[in-house]
């Protein structure tokens, strides 16, 4: 049983996972993937851990219960909160938490400030499809927008802009 918990968890942080991580999510600090390397289900790569297959990682995510899903989701992206935006922001999305669209806002205002454009125009589209505030559609099309324009691309700046101002 601790096993196939294990490997639920596993499944929802995504296919390669940190050890810290899957504890988290366990609340379990003395986890240890031994059995699922004995299973062959899991193998070490690097620092990390690897589902080895992504039929087993997708086959296991599909048989959890929604109500297991959200919660390990929910709990990920707590743990993720203060390590990784991007991916605080994807499992909060997951959740179906409503603060998910704010948090890609804020995830793709850190990946632009190193300069990773492509990277914050992928998150704000994903806060974009999720947004059902006016807040958030404002705030992610006003950001869409700027980064277009640091990108360059002025027409697409002002399409961004449409649905902000509204003519």
């Amino acid at each position: 049983k601790p096993e196939k918990l294990a490997l639920q968890a596993a499944s929802v942080i995504g296919q390669r996972f940190a050890l810290d991580a899957l504890r988290a999510l366990l609340g379990d600090p003395e986890y240890s993937c031994a059995g699922l390397i004995n299973h062959h289900l899991v193998r070490r790569e690097g620092e990390d851990y690897l589902i080895t297959h992504a039929l087993i990682r997708d086959g296991i995510y599909a048989s959890l219960l929604k109500t297991k899903r959200i919660k390990l989701h929910r709990s990920a992206a707590e743990w993720f909160a203060d390590r990784d935006p991007a991916l605080y922001a994807e499992h909060l999305d997951r959740a179906d938490d409503p603060a998910a669209a704010r948090a890609y806002l804020l995830a793709a205002q850190s990946r632009a400030s190193g300069y990773h454009y492509d990277q914050a125009l992928r998150l704000v589209d994903g806060g974009l499809a999720i947004a059902d505030t006016p807040a958030d559609k404002f705030g992610l099309n006003s950001f869409r927008a700027r980064v277009l324009l640091d990108l360059g691309s002025i027409d697409e700046a002002i399409n961004a802009y449409e649905p902000t101002f509204p003519r």
